[in-house]
């Protein structure tokens, strides 16, 4: 069976966003002009900017030292608090752009202020607390403001809480991100909060951070993908949950999970991530009771399957397996073959579903496909032994029933005795390259080195690419992995192996 996805987190690769946006500025007005030290810290600013730009740090550090000390003189502040509480900002947030500040955090003289120089100073909080007094007073200035609290200081911040999170520093990944969300609430950080959360198994907090990112990415079409991928963990962790629990906290679930699923779908329904959603929108209306809507998401595939990607079909074949709707289960996963008849996956679950529904002669035609395909693995060759065990209760005939129990008997023993265990975790195909990973399991009682001679195959069955994966060293009773990548074959949409020596 197919499973679902956990949460993914992308690599940032976000630039600086200097401010100057002549549209947001005309909606807010602050005088940047007088008094003279206001005028002065203003081009003092705009030229440490401008160093910035440039890549020039002793110079834009040198104008920001000047930008802040003329701002501390005489009673500037009470001239133009708006004014001060502006420059002062934009003169902070520039110096956490330089790479000394990473952290956010420096001392008071180490910015250009002349009193308690040796105290320290938390440059995000008062960024964020300058830029708070100004758009309390004058909510218009809110989008120019945001501009200067995304410079690359707050990219940085993103890029480490990322960074922190992939390498399983979860306290710190949660720190630098709400650091970054303090200074501008972004989607990137709200994901970075709830990987952590769901790293710790908090699914309510994950949940609500996951719910955050996918509402602030609906605002700016830029984290388009960002929302299409988080609504479907969304949707993943919520469906898991309702599965752990029961009564009125289910159906809460189980509706989350639903209006996230049904939001990717209609939003964008040629997505990459859209099959999963579709698949996991039958497994929450399952989980919500409601039988009737979980069989009208089947409908169009049912109908039709071949207008689909088999991976969509498969996937709805897999939501109705999963509920035990195996009649039409057994109809999508045919349906999948009919596009893609070396599918493994398809194989095995459709053979699967003729047992259950008591058809065992229909059972055999697949096994046998499937057993050219994945061999080493002992759990295909004993769906034979289902199969012909269940051919044999309706078998009148001794003889006949005699030859069915004699091959149960055979094909029991090939899967209890098979010396290796094949097992695959991952097979994905796009225009790009085709990746298959997996295991074997040394079953027997001395190391073991295998090799397997691997063929990637079209829709029709024609080899399209060869590969070996060589497996070395197994220990008894343990495992080793294995992982091929096929590049620039996108028909690569199924595969083979040879029997394992």
């Amino acid at each position: 069976m197919l499973a679902h996805g956990k949460a993914v987190v992308l690599p940032l690769v976000l630039t600086a966003v200097f401010a100057g946006s002549a549209a947001a500025q005309a909606t807010c007005d602050i005088n940047e002009d007088k008094p003279s030290q206001i005028g002065r810290a203003f081009l003092s600013v705009t030229q440490a900017a401008t160093q910035q730009e440039a890549g020039v740090w002793p110079g834009s550090a040198k104008a920001l030292t000047a930008a802040v000390k003329v701002l501390g003189e005489g009673d500037v502040a009470k001239k133009n608090a708006a004014g001060h509480a502006l420059l002062l900002g934009k003169a902070l947030s520039l110096w956490l752009n330089h790479p000394e500040n990473v952290s956010g955090m420096t001392t008071r003289a180490a910015v250009g202020f002349q009193d308690n120089g040796t105290a320290s100073l938390d440059l995000v909080a008062t960024v964020d607390s300058l830029f708070d007094s100004i758009e309390s007073a004058q909510p218009g200035c809110a989008a120019m403001l945001t501009e200067w609290r995304r410079q690359r200081g707050w990219v940085g911040m993103l890029n480490g809480a990322i960074e922190h999170l992939n390498a399983g520093r979860l306290d710190s990944a949660e720190i630098v991100a709400q650091r970054a969300n303090r200074l501008s609430p972004s989607p990137y950080g709200f994901m970075v909060l709830g990987n952590v959360a769901q790293n710790r198994n908090n699914v309510g907090e994950a949940l609500a951070m996951y719910q955050q990112t996918v509402d602030l990415a609906a605002k700016d079409s830029a984290f388009r993908e960002v929302r299409e991928q988080t609504l479907v963990t969304l949707g993943n962790i919520a469906a898991d949950a309702a599965e752990d629990t029961t009564g009125a906290a289910k159906a809460e679930l189980a509706k989350q999970s639903a209006a996230a699923y049904t939001a990717l779908i209609q939003e964008a329904p040629t997505s990459v991530v859209a099959p999963q959603a579709r698949a996991g929108l039958g497994r929450a209306l399952l989980l919500q009771g409601d039988t009737a809507a979980f069989r009208a998401t089947l409908k169009e595939h049912l109908e039709n399957p071949t207008k689909y990607p088999y991976q969509d079909v498969l996937a709805s074949a897999v939501t109705a397996a999963r509920a035990g709707q195996w009649k039409e289960g057994v109809v999508l996963f045919e349906g999948a073959l009919q596009s893609n008849p070396w599918n493994r996956d398809a194989l095995y679950n459709a053979a699967l579903g003729y047992h259950e529904l008591g058809q065992f002669e229909k059972m055999l035609p697949h096994v046998r496909k499937l057993v050219q395909v994945d061999p080493g693995n002992g759990e295909n060759w004993r769906l034979f032994a289902y199969a012909y065990n269940g051919i044999s209760k309706a078998t009148k005939a001794p003889a006949a029933q005699r030859a069915m129990n004699d091959s149960v008997v055979k094909y029991f023993e090939m899967a209890e005795k098979m010396p290796h265990q094949v097992q695959f975790t991952e097979f994905s195909n796009t225009a790009e390259r085709t990746v298959l990973a997996g295991t074997i399991e040394n079953r027997g009682t001395a190391e073991q080195s295998y090799t397997m001679k691997i063929e990637f195959l079209d829709k029709d069955g024609n080899v399209v690419a060869t590969r070996e994966a060589a497996v070395a060293s197994v220990a008894p009773k343990a495992s080793g992995r294995f992982s091929v990548t096929v590049e620039g074959v996108p028909t690569a949409v199924a595969f083979r192996y040879a029997p394992l020596g």
